[in-house]
């Protein structure tokens, strides 16, 4: 049987347009499904749902617990403190306990926030993945951190950061005080003494135009005993029954570290104290005027054949003998001597039956021939106030 020419070159016409077909069909498969590209490759760049990746020129953080990081990354440069970050306004968040590697998602504590995406407890049913990994080396203050997300919504965040970060500067403080990154101004200054005890306490308050030590207000107190004679301290070597420093919840113990320094002189007041106790931080610093005064026990106490009358500061005590007035005290700095109205006293015997107790505690006599007359009262007049104070 004879099988003609033409027969036999359409049959193989039509193997060679189905191979060419089933070819062309592969290759088409293979452009649908090929392999998936590889994931962008950043490096201290954010890059924010599939957008072009955004440089990282400033690296800082903080810690809290002595252990409890927050790292805060930003595109804007030249950064260094906390109010430059709230400033910019544009940097990620990472806060992970212990830095020091992959950051187990389900157990550890982390949180990550950038723009409209936040990562934490509360929000996890919105993340539909996350991957954390952050190593922090404080001996070259470099951070290795890696953060991938992915939320339900579709939107991602992918972070790499393999450089320099440094500790964020505190905030320079200007007549304030401040506890726990909590800054309050200074209105008014205070010096008080006690000769009684030689103790002084420094006191300082937020409210303005505080002239007295006041219970009522919550303000910083430096008290030193009478045997401080320094001016600069070492809280961490300094016995706190000496040199005390006190403000909210800080009391300075044994356990304190951290340093003060306080000196009072014509030309003004000085503090600055960077205190550390537990988890409490303190800071002050101040240069300005004070109010100066003296403690007293806010009564004068006259004795005449031993039966004592006491007069509160301000009020006159009737007595017997003529007119006098007591000034033996300081006011403010200043110092005057006892003068009777109408007589010079005489030596320091109680030859009338009279002797007087000041706030200071120590007594002054009521001399003999200071009287004017044996028929006229006498008024034992006191300054306004034994504590009376000086403005420097």
């Amino acid at each position: 049987m004879k099988t003609s020419y033409w027969s036999r070159l359409r049959v193989l016409t039509w193997t060679v347009l189905l191979a060419a077909g089933s070819l062309a069909s592969c290759s088409d498969d293979d452009d649908k499904d090929g392999p998936t590209p590889p994931p962008v490759q950043l490096e201290d760049q954010i890059e924010y749902d599939g957008g072009t990746p955004i440089n990282i020129k400033s690296a800082i953080f903080e810690v809290e617990d002595t252990d409890l990081y927050t790292f805060y990354l930003s595109p804007t440069a030249g950064i260094t403190d906390m109010d430059g970050m709230s400033g910019a306004n544009d940097y990620l968040r990472v806060m992970v306990r212990n830095p020091k590697g992959t950051v187990d998602t389900e157990t550890d504590t982390f949180e990550i926030s950038y723009k409209d995406i936040s990562v934490k407890e509360a929000t996890m049913k919105d993340v539909k993945s996350v991957k954390l990994s952050a190593d922090y080396l404080s001996e070259t203050s470099r951070l290795n951190l890696y953060v991938e997300v992915e939320m339900e919504s579709g939107k991602t965040l992918l972070a790499r950061y393999e450089n320099t970060c440094t500790e964020a500067e505190l905030p320079v403080l200007n007549n304030q005080y401040e506890l726990n990154g909590e800054a309050v101004t200074i209105g008014s200054a205070l010096k008080r003494e006690d000769p009684a005890t030689g103790v002084t306490t420094y006191y300082f308050y937020n409210e303005a135009d505080v002239t007295e030590p006041q219970d009522g207000l919550n303000g910083l107190t430096v008290t030193l005993t009478a045997d401080v004679t320094e001016t600069t301290f070492d809280l961490a070597t300094v016995d706190p029954a000496q040199v005390s420093v006190k403000y909210g919840a800080f009391q300075n113990t044994e356990n304190t570290t951290g340093s003060l320094t306080i000196e009072a002189s014509n030309n003004g007041l000085t503090l600055a104290i960077d205190a550390e106790e537990g988890d409490n931080h303190l800071r002050a610093a101040y240069t300005g005027a004070f109010t100066f005064g003296y403690e007293s026990r806010n009564y004068i106490k006259v004795t005449k054949d031993e039966t004592p009358e006491r007069g509160r500061p301000c009020q006159a005590i009737q007595l017997q003998e003529g007119v006098f007035q007591h000034r033996d005290v300081r006011h403010g700095g200043r110092r005057s001597s006892c003068r009777p109205h109408g007589g010079q006293l005489r030596g320091f015997g109680q030859s009338d039956g009279f002797a007087a107790q000041g706030g200071f505690g120590r007594p002054f006599p009521i001399g003999a021939g200071s009287a004017r007359g044996t028929d006229s009262p006498v008024r034992l007049h006191t300054l306004p106030d034994v504590g009376q104070r000086q403005d420097r």
